[in-house]
């Protein structure tokens, strides 16, 4: 699986129709697209770390503002 999770990878960054078809046709389809999910969200979170870490923004806020960015999904995010 994680041969094809790379070549698949490749596809969805190139935004080629081949990544619908691979993703169609794999056996473990959902695992790889719970990988995904999971890869996106950790950079998600990553970047927003780093970017509220380069504007100083004060402990209290940087706590506040990562855990509004991770709400379960249970309940829908508010829009700004």
């Amino acid at each position: 699986m994680l041969d094809r999770f790379w070549d698949v990878l490749g596809y969805v960054f190139a935004l080629d129709k081949e990544a619908f078809r691979i993703a169609t046709t794999i056996p473990a389809r959902q695992e790889l697209a719970l990988l995904l999910v999971l890869l996106a969200g950790l950079s998600q979170g990553a970047g927003q770390r780093i970017i509220l870490f380069v504007n100083q923004v004060r402990p209290a806020r940087f706590a506040i503002s990562l855990g509004a960015t991770h709400q379960p999904s249970g309940r829908p995010r508010p829009r700004y």
